[in-house]
């Protein structure tokens, strides 16, 4: 995902958008190892297990981390690429290629063809959402309800294909924007209380209070949906995500998160698109190990 290039607050600031990459591509695989092994029923106490259930729960649980970090790169992707509108494009053709891969990989596997979304695809259309919102053209700002609706209408099972995170990715992704509208916000209220210099504000505390506001954000959110879970079932299936309680995992990555200096760090073009590609290129590769073992 892209990022920004904006100067780091006064904050014990240790990684860069590169590194909070590396951390999302690793939690990823590590999520990946887990279920795939449990797709292949490699996990429990058989002969063929390759891990218990305590070791599958411990990798599904660091797994959690990677997709808050990417919700949060979509944002820096937005406000900072030079063509935001590219930057959205290329994520829905990374994602339906993504998509068509997985269903012919199934239609190898088990003669069925399944169309499933990949979490790519909810960023996307978390990025979507993020592009109208964040225009200054009024009358394109409602075009951002087009992805929400259809992340709605996916969590309420009213479309053909299911995306993954339903209106938890989408949600979050929206959540970290308001955190940005917000910073600024306080920025400008503790100008005008405080007879500060708005630009010395904005230079030291703004990005740190828009990482703090996204913290708290993300935990109020996260704790609401496992409050409320039962309040939020549609079918039996809960509309944002299906295990509310496990996913408390991911407030983990709001370490990484919040030690982010906002600044790019690494970004040769091999390894910006070799991130759409390490999806379903690590997918295939533990699929076939775990086939062999």
């Amino acid at each position: 995902m892209e990022d920004n290039n904006s100067s780091s607050v006064k904050f014990p600031n240790l990684l860069s958008s590169f590194w909070l990459k590396i951390i999302g591509l690793i939690t990823m695989v590590v999520d990946h190892i887990g279920a795939t092994a449990m797709m292949l029923n490699k996990v429990g106490n058989s002969p063929r297990a390759l891990f218990n259930y305590n070791i599958y729960y411990a990798l599904r649980a660091i797994g959690r981390i990677a997709f808050p970090i990417y919700a949060f790169l979509i944002i820096e992707g937005i406000l900072h690429s030079r063509k935001s509108w590219l930057y959205v494009i290329r994520l829905f053709i990374f994602s339906f290629i993504i998509d068509i891969g997985y269903g012919l990989f199934t239609l190898i596997t088990n003669n069925t063809f399944i169309y499933e979304c990949s979490p790519i695809t909810a960023l996307a259309l978390g990025a979507s959402c993020i592009y109208f919102l964040n225009q200054q053209n009024k009358w394109l700002k409602p075009i951002s309800l087009i992805p929400l609706i259809i992340s709605i209408l996916s969590a309420l099972n009213y479309l053909p294909v299911n995306i993954e995170y339903d209106l938890y990715g989408i949600t979050l992704i929206i959540l970290f924007y308001i955190s940005y509208l917000l910073a600024k916000v306080f920025i400008n209220v503790l100008s005008k209380n405080t007879g500060l210099d708005k630009d010395l504000l904005i230079d030291n505390y703004e990005f740190l209070a828009r990482k703090l506001i996204s913290a708290l954000l993300f935990i109020i959110f996260a704790l609401l949906i496992v409050f409320f879970n039962t309040s939020l079932l549609w079918n039996g299936t809960n509309l944002f995500i299906n295990d509310a309680q496990f996913e408390l995992y991911a407030l983990l990555s709001l370490i990484p998160l919040t030690l982010y200096s906002g600044k790019r760090g690494y970004n040769a073009t091999w390894f910006k698109y070799g991130n759409y590609l390490f999806f379903p290129l690590h997918i295939a590769l533990i699929y076939l190990i775990f086939s062999l073992i």
